[in-house]
């Protein structure tokens, strides 16, 4: 760290495009000029470091994410500008996935019985291994496009006005109005303290580890007790839930395997469900932080996007081990089947450019 230096103070670059760190911009970098070529960057709001990078990770990603998510800074920087963009260029590319596929199906022609391939030698082995993937394809890039519908076609799972309202209702006393003393955590072996407000009170979060919390309501001197390390049980959070959909059924714990699952803040903490109607409400035990608003429309999506796209289905869940060698085995068809498009692509290319100035020859019916 002896050589460390702040090197710029940037409200956004490449490796800082995430909405997420909106509210500690503008971030400092810090460039440590180790050997790795560490770059840091610390918020300006809270001075913790939000973003690390090394030179290894930075050419990564530039072959990874950025051209994968078409991450350019002067893009991304953009949201509004870059969601469209991906969202049509994934559209354009399923239709033609789609188009690609019924050729492929009318390509088929009988014979001797069988359906075989009306192509020869690369064209047959890229029109064979495109049906042995239509499906596979075809949920892979309608996935990846719903992965940016952003409320185009289904809801986003937030809190309608009404109920962000009636959660986020201003507590008494006011945050500005609370002494340095009650904002003191009450031990040193805090790693993590976080503060927010729960049914009208404030309430202090002192992480000590990955999964251990001390929870504290704001105000609590130095010799108070804390509370349970679970901060809500089913009751608290029934009632909880029950200003925003009166007549709920009552919690339940969602089950590590359930298909709709998601995850605490806290490693092994509950999170409640609580069915109203036909809209389900999933709040952290750990925190009382409403998760998400799941309705009918964002069910749906669920399945559509991370059920087709991430294979996050429940019976491949339990056997990780099958689930991987599922997507190694899929992505590895795809590859093979985009890299004879790529060899077709540049024989026909070859082809066209030729100096030889003698007749083409349809490559699609070419021997090899």
């Amino acid at each position: 760290m002896a050589h460390a230096k702040v090197s710029a103070l940037a409200a956004i670059d490449q490796w800082t495009v995430s909405g997420g760190l909106d509210p500690h911009r503008p971030l400092f970098r810090v460039s440590l000029h180790d050997r790795p070529d560490t770059e840091l960057y610390v918020s300006s709001i809270t001075g913790e470091v939000v973003v690390d990078t090394t030179r290894r990770e930075r050419w990564w990603n530039y072959a990874g994410s950025v051209a994968h998510w078409i991450y350019p800074t002067a893009l991304r920087g953009r949201p509004a500008v870059w969601n469209a963009t991906v969202w049509w260029l994934s559209f354009a590319a399923l239709i033609a996935a789609l188009a690609g596929s019924m050729l492929g199906i009318y390509g088929m022609k009988a014979a001797n019985g069988r359906s075989v391939s009306s192509y020869q030698g690369w064209h047959k082995w890229h029109h064979l291994l495109g049906l042995a993937c239509m499906i596979f394809v075809l949920s892979w890039i309608f996935s990846g496009w719903l992965s940016m519908d952003s409320g185009r076609l289904f809801s986003t799972g937030a809190l309608t006005t009404q109920e962000a309202g009636k959660i986020a209702s201003t507590p008494a006393p006011a945050w500005d109005s609370l002494s340095k003393e009650q904002w003191r955590p009450t031990s040193g072996a805090a790693k993590e303290i976080e503060w927010w407000v729960f049914d009208g009170k404030f309430y202090r979060r002192e992480r000590t580890g990955l999964d251990a919390q001390r929870l504290f309501p704001v105000g609590a001197g130095a010799g108070a007790p804390a509370m349970p390390q679970e901060f809500l049980q089913a009751r608290e959070a029934g009632l909880f839930v029950e200003r925003l959909a009166p007549g709920c059924n009552a919690p339940i714990i969602v089950a590590a395997d359930d298909n709709y699952g998601i995850s605490s803040s806290m490693p092994h903490a509950p999170v409640y469900r609580s069915v109203c109607g036909d809209v389900w409400y999933h709040v952290d035990g750990a925190s009382g932080m409403l998760l998400e608003r799941l309705d009918p429309s964002r069910r749906a999506y669920r399945w559509l996007y991370s059920a087709l796209h991430t294979l996050d289905i429940p019976a491949l869940a339990v056997h990780p081990a099958w689930r991987s060698a599922l997507i190694l085995i899929q992505c590895g068809c795809g590859f093979v089947f985009s890299l004879t498009g790529v060899v077709i692509g540049w024989r026909r290319l070859r082809l066209q450019f030729s100096a030889s100035g003698s007749t083409l020859v349809d490559p699609s019916h070419a021997d090899g």
